[in-house]
């Protein structure tokens, strides 16, 4: 690390009593702590053995990070792929059968309100179940162990306000992160479904007030369209721009986000992951946390497999 290294900013806790982490990554070979949206500290394996710490800076347009993995990432690399494209036709006679299966509950029961309730639940259902599926079967077993030695750090740190004092205290750490990038995946989703859930509540009650004994069935339907476009764009702005249903939101998000990080992280961490997190962490630390750390700490693996 002979290079100078010049640091634009230091994003961190404007809270003297508050350690964030406002960003990490995981890679195949490596763990990254960012210092702001562009620059970073790496823990690199070589393969070898050993490690490589470095301090380096985002290339443009680069998009290879566990966080920004996506559906469409998938389905891309993956076309080709004669397995995942039967997974693919699979998935696709799944969502026809319980689309077709929520219409024939619909017309059993004779209640649309409960068969368009049934109809956001299946589709939410969907999305995550396509999304656990494909990073169980894509995210390889190395990136996996990667992820959760990163997010069993973050929260370590956050929790704690220093670096580990052993390695079973990282051990011990929960590999789930509140804040991680399959979060943002999700969120968009949950809001989604919160909003058409309160959509059709609202639309169905009110029609149900004012035209209850109404006989056009054409411009009942119609009403009921532009209705639920209305208030379900209203309910969106609520959520997007003033905040509102976090209380309602928020649950679902935690449980759906903890649903998809038991297929993108393991349980099966590898102490040399475990030790790319400890070192990434600590040199995070002396520049970005100064007064959390400690030259007395005591190092907890050994650093001679430093290259």
């Amino acid at each position: 690390m002979g290079e100078r290294f010049y640091l634009k900013s230091i994003w961190k806790s404007n809270d003297p009593e508050k350690l964030i982490v406002f960003h990490a990554s995981s890679l195949e070979d490596e763990i990254r702590f960012y210092f702001n949206d562009e620059q970073y500290v790496v823990a690199r394996d070589n393969k070898d053995g050993t490690f490589t710490i470095k301090y380096e800076e985002e290339q443009e347009f680069e998009n290879n990070t566990q966080d920004n993995a996506s559906t469409l990432t998938y389905i891309k690399k993956n076309i080709k792929d004669k397995a995942f494209l039967k997974f693919l036709a699979f998935i696709t006679v799944f969502d026809f059968l319980m689309v077709f299966l929520m219409f024939t509950v619909s017309l059993i029961i004779d209640n649309i309100l409960i068969g368009l309730l049934f109809l956001n639940s299946i589709l939410l259902f969907i999305q995550v179940f396509l999304k656990v599926i494909l990073e169980c079967k894509f995210v390889s077993q190395p990136l996996k162990s990667k992820h959760s030695a990163e997010h069993m750090m973050v929260n370590f740190l956050e929790k704690n306000k220093r670096l580990p004092k052993s390695i079973k205290e990282i051990k011990e750490t929960s590999r789930f992160c509140v804040d991680c990038g399959s979060r943002k995946q999700i969120l968009e989703s949950t809001e989604e479904f919160i909003a058409s859930i309160f959509s059709v509540i609202i639309v169905f009650c009110v029609e149900e007030l004012i035209f209850q004994n109404y006989q056009n069935k054409l411009l009942l339907g119609i009403s009921f369209l532009i209705a639920y476009i209305a208030i379900y764009n209203s309910i969106c702005i609520l959520i997007h721009k003033y905040n509102k249903l976090k209380f309602i939101i928020k649950p679902i998000e935690h449980i759906l986000n903890n649903i998809i990080q038991c297929s993108n992280t393991t349980k099966k961490v590898k102490n040399n992951d475990l030790q790319l997190a400890y070192y990434v962490a600590k040199h995070w630390l002396q520049i970005v946390y100064p007064e959390f750390y400690s030259e007395n700490d005591n190092d907890i693996f050994n650093e001679s497999k430093k290259s």
